[in-house]
């Protein structure tokens, strides 16, 4: 179907320049490759994540701990590279991989459905942040907690459980964790990509001698036709950390004691899931907020909702306070009690104009501040100018890696993808949609413009906060007339049965009723957002959605009703009212006149 106008999706201003505009023409491959973009409704805007001038530290690699346990065996068995022998090289690979993150792989599987020759070279882990410090991890760690939240509510549905009985054993869990990841690393192996898919992965840093040329140090150097950077991101250490053995989100997941406390750094997507997680398995969790408040990035009664949730759980929030020092005892590496019992003390001093100092203890610090892409020794500057001998640009001159629409750099041969990008949406879906459109672009041509991807966006605290397309602060700032039409989960009958008292689902809707945003916050908001996504992107109204039957009892009822009162306000309109009226006496006369 063709793209909406701007004015047909209510915009006055600030409307992107693809809206409006005539559809690209389909490619020849569509029909084999799928369809990857929203025809218009994509919603990705870089956040200033990646700041020129300012020199941003990541934490470095770490590896699965305790290294002997069976399943960090099995999944070290399947995901490091550096366990095996580099191939012999190609003279010259059709594409070489930078990175085997959601993204890397990727590339790897489409370029090889291309029946091209593919390169691919990795640090550290196959698999990635996802597989093994992200969402596999995270998720098991979340799923046990909600069943200790779950047992402890029990007695609201008149199933009682003897006071003092209820305890998590951290360690079960953490080897329930472990697994999952390693039965998972399978997917992501060294032997699948190399045995069944055919592609040469070698283990090693990597960087551009060329323009057309890596090099693996203390290997083999690489010809390629086309390059995807997927180096993807790690965890921002802020400078009062620098120095400082602390948990990430890369190495929480070695932890075999839990910490009596734990204060977190930072109040996003990743720090609420992991406070709210651990809090409910028996730490008491502290967690640090910056200026913007908690859970910036979501819509104000999203955030709000969640940082109820979570002090009703009993986790803390100290708010607007500038972390300016903290201090470690006992000095020493990691191996003193950063994973397990005694633990190590932290002191953080925090400081707020006017109020004077403050100080927090915790037997372990979580520092979830944001992430910074891996660009380091890469040697971009080599990769854009061309010259091998000259790399006056450093990769932290050159500031974050630019890239157009296609997600091609300078170098028209080299195109980059997933988390290393500047933007607030560093998503494992979204990384893999940008692999998606990056190869094929590099490989075929095709001219896909990655700003049209829609991309949902899911935190996995309880309540689930999900949403896709523009806030309505954004829809505010661009000038668009919208309304937004909401129904409160504890309205929806279903919700009413499983005892869901809070969350909501709200749509941004035009005058034409076409959805420009939504939020849902409940449980499973992540699954429901899915329905959405898809009217976004098939341009189906959010009447179109409301005429969608949907099973009874379903919690997926909470969007159908949402999308239901945008039809009522229709209805209910006098002048709707008024052309009803005239339509059904109009009908009734000619019913009487033919019964006469």
């Amino acid at each position: 179907m063709p793209k909406l106008s701007c004015e047909a999706q209510g915009l006055r201003q600030g409307c992107p320049k693809w809206e409006g505009e005539a559809p690209p023409p389909r490619s020849p491959y569509t029909d084999i490759l799928g369809p990857l973009l929203a025809g218009g409704a994509g919603s990705s805007e870089d956040d200033g994540a990646g700041r020129q001038g300012v020199r941003e530290v990541s934490a470095p690699d770490c590896g699965a701990e305790p290294a002997e346990e069976p399943s960090n065996r099995r999944l070290l068995g399947n995901v490091d590279p550096s366990a095996r022998t580099n191939p012999e090289p190609q003279d010259l690979y059709d594409l070489v991989v930078i990175g085997a993150g959601v993204a890397g792989l990727i590339s790897c599987i489409v370029a090889r459905q291309l029946a091209r020759r593919v390169a691919l070279v990795e640090r550290h882990y196959m698999g990635g942040d996802c597989l093994n410090t992200g969402c596999v991890p995270s998720k098991a760690l979340i799923a046990a907690s909600r069943q200790m939240a779950m047992v402890r509510k029990s007695a609201d549905f008149g199933v009682s459980i003897p006071p003092g009985t209820i305890s998590a054993n951290f360690a079960t869990v953490m080897a329930r964790m472990r697994r999952i990841r390693a039965e998972i690393s399978e997917h992501d192996s060294v032997r699948r990509y190399s045995a069944e898919l055919g592609v040469d992965v070698f283990a090693g840093d990597a960087s551009f001698a060329g323009r057309n040329t890596l090099q693996i140090q203390g290997g083999p150097v690489l010809n390629f036709r086309k390059c995807i950077i997927a180096s993807g991101a790690g965890a921002r250490v802020p400078a009062a950390l620098q120095g400082i053995p602390h948990l990430t989100s890369s190495n929480l997941w070695n932890l075999e004691a839990l910490p009596p406390r734990l204060l977190v750094v930072g109040s996003g997507p990743i720090g609420l899931e992991i406070a709210q997680a651990m809090q409910r398995l028996g730490s008491q969790v502290t967690v640090l907020s910056g200026a913007s408040g908690v859970f910036a990035s979501a819509e104000p009664e999203a955030s709000l909702l969640i940082r109820q949730a979570l002090e009703r759980d009993g986790v803390t929030f100290v708010s607007g306070r500038l972390l300016r020092v903290v201090r470690r005892a006992p000095q020493g590496g990691e191996a003193a009690g950063l994973y397990q019992a005694p633990f190590g003390m932290y002191t953080a001093e925090l400081e707020e104009e006017g109020t004077g100092v403050r100080m927090l203890e915790a037997e372990a610090l979580l520092n979830a501040t944001g992430r910074v892409p891996n660009l380091e020794g890469l040697q971009l500057g080599r990769a854009l100018s061309g010259d091998s001998s000259d790399c006056s640009e450093s990769d932290d001159q050159l500031g974050p890696l630019a890239v157009d629409e296609q997600l091609r750099t300078r170098n028209p041969d080299i195109f980059a993808a997933g988390d290393c990008l500047p933007g607030r949406d560093r998503f494992t879906h979204a990384a893999e949609w940008q692999a998606r459109v990056a190869v094929r672009n590099a490989l075929l041509s095709e001219g896909l413009d990655a700003r049209q991807l829609l991309v949902p966006r899911a935190t996995y605290t309880d309540p689930e906060v999900a949403s896709v397309g523009r806030s309505a602060k954004e829809l505010r700032a661009a000038g668009v007339i919208f309304e937004t039409f909401t129904r409160q989960a504890a309205d929806v009958d279903r919700n009413r049965c499983d005892g869901v008292t809070e969350g909501f689902a709200a749509l941004h809707v035009a005058p034409s009723g076409v959805i420009l945003g939504a939020t849902v916050v409940g449980p499973s908001a992540g699954d429901h957002i899915s329905e959405v996504t898809l009217c976004m992107q098939h341009g189906l109204t959010a009447a179109d959605l409301a005429g969608t039957m949907h099973p009874y009892p379903t919690a997926a009822e909470v969007v159908r009703q949402a999308a239901q009162a945008f039809v009522r306000s229709r209805i209910f309109k006098p002048e709707s009212q008024e052309m009803l009226k005239l339509a059904s006496e109009s009908t009734e006369l000619v019913r009487s006149t033919i019964t006469k």
